[in-house]
Parts: C-alpha cells; sequence; structure tokens
C-alpha cells in the first residue's frame, strides 16, 4: 500500500524565498487567500514584496548565499 502523495509536496525543496515567489504566482488572482500577521493582513504576493526587501537588506549586511540566518518568532498562533 502507498502513501497518498501530499499535497505539499511541490514546496517541499524550495527555500523560503522561493516557496514565498511560487505561492505568489499560485494564488495571485485569489484574494481571499492571504496571510494575517498581528492586525496586518497580507497577500502572498504583498508578503513576497517584504520578504525581498529584508533579503535585500540582509545582502547589504553581508550575509551570503549558503549562510544561515535564524528567526525567532512567538510559539503562539492569533486566533482569527
Amino acid at each position: 500500500m502507498t502513501k497518498p502523495e501530499s499535497s505539499l509536496a511541490p514546496y517541499k525543496d524550495l527555500t523560503v524565498g522561493n516557496l514565498l515567489t511560487q505561492l505568489s504566482h499560485n494564488y495571485l488572482t485569489m484574494k481571499h487567500w492571504s496571510i494575517r500577521i498581528e492586525n496586518l493582513r497580507l497577500t502572498f504576493s504583498q508578503l513576497e514584496r517584504r520578504a525581498r526587501i529584508i533579503a535585500k537588506g540582509l545582502i547589504k549586511l553581508g550575509v551570503e548565499k549558503g549562510d544561515r540566518v535564524a528567526l525567532w518568532g512567538d510559539k503562539t498562533c492569533p486566533s482569527g
């Protein structure tokens, strides 16, 4: 018996940046798809744009391809 293919399978080997790009393209015309961060609601395209701005800033600070960057976040998930 084989396991059913996960719906996340196409995304499992992507970097975070590439994942955001893929999601923003896949859900570009679907305005109801968005992410809520505290009181801010962003579409995947808006989130991708902001992530690219942060990435450019990290590059200016000397972060290079292959370097690891840690993210620190709260364990709680805001209700929505």
